[in-house]
């Protein structure tokens, strides 16, 4: 869930970056594929590196990884800056996702694997809705 929080937050505060930066429309799409984009070098990160450091590492420093940049994009005093933290915070996030599906899945029996797997799914739409519930209330900087 915190995972979806974070990455369905962006279309949500486009008018609040906007406004504050005065962003062109190429920056906002900038800000929308930056997510992405760190998510895709996590990934990779991630099959280099959760079999040799392990996965209950890789999670901790993950997930700690993110909120820490995430801290940081949130206090961005630019634009770029911004950018390159949204970037950093979403490669985090990937590899500690990663690293916690791995571990999820050694653990559990291999008949009904896959069910159990998809049931951790879940926690992409409750945190689309949280996102979608908090948007209205909370400032762009609070959201990431």
């Amino acid at each position: 869930a915190c995972f979806a929080l974070c990455q369905e937050c962006a279309a949500y505060i486009f008018d609040a970056l906007e406004q504050e930066w005065l962003l062109s429309a190429d920056d906002l799409g900038y800000f929308a594929s930056a997510f992405p984009a760190g998510c895709v070098v996590g990934s990779l990160a991630s099959a280099a590196l959760l079999d040799r450091f392990g996965r209950r590492p890789a999670l901790v420093a993950g997930t700690a990884a993110a909120a820490f940049c995430g801290a940081l994009a949130a206090a961005s005093p630019r634009f770029e800056a911004l950018l390159l933290l949204r970037g950093a915070q979403a490669a985090a996030w990937a590899y500690a996702q990663a690293a916690a599906t791995a571990w999820y899945a050694e653990f559990l029996p291999t008949a009904g694997r896959g069910p159990l797997i998809a049931a951790v799914s879940i926690g992409w739409p409750v945190g689309r809705g949280v996102a979608i519930s908090l948007a209205a209330a909370l400032s762009w900087r609070a959201l990431l």
